[in-house]
């Protein structure tokens, strides 16, 4: 397989819900709902709009669920379905959360077709500072994305 740099997503939270804890006694457990905007650029050079309303498990550990859109500078629209892990690397537990996961994009515009037949990975930083409660966040999100290409295995 062979990875290939396709654009870097950088995006803030505009718009952020209260959580819902599943659990009163210890709020270990949470729905949350984030509007997310920004922008692309590399390969593929636009605006980003979207929402993610992740699960934080008891393990402080956000999954991603984030559906969304990329308006191309040439007038596409790509849309796109991240899923992943949001977590505190310890030695940065003040800094920021990491991201990484899979990210499936669709688009019926002919140059960015091919893009419906692979699959993308996504790593990055999310926000600059995230409260305890991750009522409000603040900073910029960061997410290199890359295309998996298919190579023949060897033997």
């Amino acid at each position: 397989m062979k990875m290939e740099l396709l654009y870097q997503l950088k995006f803030e939270y505009t718009y952020i819900l209260p959580p819902i804890f599943f659990s009163k006694d210890t709020h270990l457990s949470s729905q949350h709902y984030f509007e997310l905007t920004g922008e692309v650029s590399g390969k593929i050079n636009g605006k980003f709009r979207g929402v993610n309303h992740p699960v934080k498990r008891s393990d402080d550990v956000f999954l991603s669920n984030t559906q969304a859109v990329i308006e191309t500078d040439d007038a596409a629209f790509i849309y796109l379905d991240l899923k992943g892990y949001g977590v505190v690397p310890n030695q940065h537990a003040d800094l920021y959360r990491s991201y990484m996961g899979p990210i499936k994009h669709v688009s019926d515009h002919e140059k960015y077709r091919s893009l419906n037949k692979i699959w993308c990975f996504g790593e990055g930083e999310v926000g600059a500072t995230v409260d305890k409660k991750v009522t409000h966040t603040s900073g910029t999100t960061v997410i290199n994305v890359y295309a998996l290409h298919w190579e023949p295995l060897q033997k």
